[in-house]
């Protein structure tokens, strides 16, 4: 059968010419430039800017000249028409919502959603409000957020979308119970929605409220059978309860139906990471950086995996991707995870120009603590280092380091950067110095020898010749970081060592709390710290050193033990999100003098005594 053609290439050939006659003849006429700019594609752009010279105020030749840049493979032009035209004309808002689901996929989405949140601007749909809410919680403008979201529902209350978006902004902010309340009412708006079910799947996962979690996924499979959706947080959801042998399958399955999806193999990898299978899980990373190359997520993950397996030098050189992306928007507040929180460039040592440089702590109170032992690497080089760091380690850092400066961090204060040449968080500084393969530091808080004796004798109170065990067995983390804690239950066949104080070094501990350790190991061996565990930290550093062994989960305590250059044990649960501990190994070059003990190990019988009695000797 023939093919229908578009159109005779002799008739366009003759309007092309009819159309560049009438112009000659009215050539300040802008409506004549932008016909000859309809019958000549090729030319279309510059005879649409003569048009727009001859016509400023018309909005048509602004949203023409704008689809000439779409259909010529110029989609990042396309912004400064559309504003000029939205400026001219403010009921453009549906071209702005459909052309920000319609542009080319070399956009970048935050891109996408300007051009929505540009359609609520201009007075669109909720569906535009909500994408423009979104950004904005993107970039950490919660506050903006939130207003934006309270237009949206008290323009359209049954909007199910605004809800959700409610929802999620709530969950970030941490209250649970507004969340809680706004993911029922995105269901109840849209009952036959499935995203509805998924999204409150997912906080209920956060909650650890598994059987409600369940129960909105089935629900969900009730609307969407083979949403891929389902299956990755019905994976998360047994990731979640340590049962990753479950949750392989579900993530292969929702892999099988979108074989090209990044997020999916990676899902499959974490789930593979899980069960302690590392190389088949650097495989699956590696394959989700090549579909997606430019999210900044995904390669921060495989790097995260490469230390984990022990790749120090290639996995330390990956982790630097966490301050880039293409998809990555600058948050316009300060932020501990390396976005760029500082208008400075990145120190180099060997290129970097300027001597003042700032140095600054990232994400945990461990990791800074960690990150700290490099600064010794820095004694003697000409610059001039200003270390921002926790409040609580600025005592500890100004008696270890006296050749730098610290301050305390303020994260509602603006530092000023002009007294800056460059910056650098503290866990680029392996990388940056070129010690990505060498131990990390270990020793470098701990006290002069005669002060170390003065705490040990402080903290035996008279009983003397005995062995002194620290403790610490949970860490306060969001539920998502479980794999902090252990259950003081793992450490009670310590009571059987002879001879032996323990030291609970654990912060926040109730009345109850303390009842349990009394009755654990004797009220008549229990040793109560003197100081405030959580504020002072200088005096948990030297309480540390001053003990003979810290058995402790993997918490802050493990790397201000290697700080302190004690030796110590680290009871690990069988997942272990931490990238300083290898999986099934018994050490980590990253941790030195600490021995670390798996689930497999520590719950045989015995052992952990065993541990205990190598560190004394």
């Amino acid at each position: 059968m023939a093919q229908h053609l578009s159109g005779d290439a002799i008739s366009v050939a003759q309007n092309a010419r009819e159309q560049k006659r009438l112009t000659l003849l009215n050539p300040d006429a802008a409506g004549r430039w932008a016909a000859l700019a309809a019958s000549a594609p090729r030319d279309a752009v510059k005879f649409l800017t003569r048009a727009i010279i001859l016509s400023p105020d018309d909005f048509r030749l602004y949203v023409n000249l704008s689809n000439r840049y779409l259909a010529s493979g110029e989609a990042l032009r396309i912004w400064g028409p559309l504003r000029a035209a939205a400026i001219l004309f403010p009921e453009l808002s549906r071209a702005y919502e459909y052309l920000g689901v319609l542009i080319p996929v070399s956009v970048t989405e935050g891109d996408r959603r300007r051009l929505r949140a540009w359609s609520w601007v201009c007075g669109g749909a909720a569906q535009a409000g909500v994408v423009a809410a979104t950004r904005l919680i993107d970039m950490d403008q919660l506050e903006a957020a939130s207003e934006l979201l309270k237009a949206v529902i008290s323009s359209d209350p049954l909007s199910s979308e605004a809800w959700r978006e409610c929802a999620l902004l709530e969950q970030k902010k941490a209250r649970d119970k507004l969340a809680r309340t706004a993911f029922l009412r995105a269901v109840l708006t849209a009952p036959n929605i499935c995203d509805g079910y998924i999204a409150a799947s997912a906080f209920l996962i956060d909650q650890r409220e598994f059987a409600s979690a369940a129960q909105a996924l089935d629900f969900a499979a009730c609307l969407i059978p083979d949403s891929p959706a389902i299956w990755v947080n019905r994976s998360s959801m047994y990731e979640h309860q340590s049962e990753p042998e479950r949750a392989i399958g579900f993530s292969r399955r929702a892999l099988m139906m979108r074989p090209q999806n990044a997020a999916y193999t990676y899902n499959v990898g974490a789930v593979l990471h899980d069960l302690g299978r590392v190389q088949e899980s650097l495989a699956f990373h590696d394959r989700a950086v090549l579909m997606a190359p430019d999210n900044l997520a995904l390669k921060n993950n495989r790097a995260i995996l490469l230390l984990k397996a022990q790749a120090y030098q290639q996995g330390f050189a990956e982790y630097e991707n966490r301050w880039y992306g293409h998809d990555l928007e600058r948050s316009p507040g300060r932020s501990l995870y390396p976005v760029r929180s500082f208008d400075l460039p990145l120190w180099k040592p060997a290129e970097t120009s300027g001597d003042r440089i700032l140095l600054w702590g990232e994400q945990g109170i461990g990791d800074e603590i960690w990150g700290l032992g490099y600064i010794s690497s820095l004694r003697g080089r000409h610059e001039s280092f200003v270390v921002e760091t926790d409040a609580r380690l600025v005592p500890l850092v100004n008696r270890v380091f006296p050749f730098v400066e610290c301050i305390p961090r303020n994260m509602e204060r603006t530092l000023d950067t002009s007294l800056f040449d460059a910056q650098l968080p503290l866990l680029s500084l392996p990388h940056s110095l070129g010690l990505s393969e060498a131990p990390a530091p270990a020793g470098w808080a701990r006290d002069r020898p005669e002060d170390l004796v003065k705490v040990r004798e402080r903290l035996r109170a008279g009983r003397h010749g005995k062995k002194i065990v620290g403790l610490g067995w949970r860490s306060v983390k969001p539920l998502a970081h479980r794999s902090f804690g252990l259950s003081l239950e793992a450490f009670a066949e310590l009571a059987s060592l002879d001879d032996t104080l323990f030291l609970p070094l654990q912060y926040g501990m109730s009345r109850d709390d303390w009842c349990e350790v009394e009755a654990l190991f004797g009220k008549e061996r229990i040793l109560r710290p003197d100081f405030d565990v959580w504020h002072d930290l200088p005096s948990l550093a030297d309480a540390i050193g001053g003990v003979d062994v810290l058995v402790s989960a993997a918490t802050s305590l493990v790397p201000l033990s290697v700080a302190a250059g004690t030796p110590a044990i680290a009871l690990l649960n069988r997942v272990q999100r931490d990238w300083r501990y290898p999986p099934d190994a018994s050490c980590s070059p990253l941790l030195p003098a600490v021995e670390l003990m798996w689930p497999r190990q520590w719950s045989v019988p015995g052992s952990l005594n065993c541990a205990v009695n190598r560190a004394f000797q």
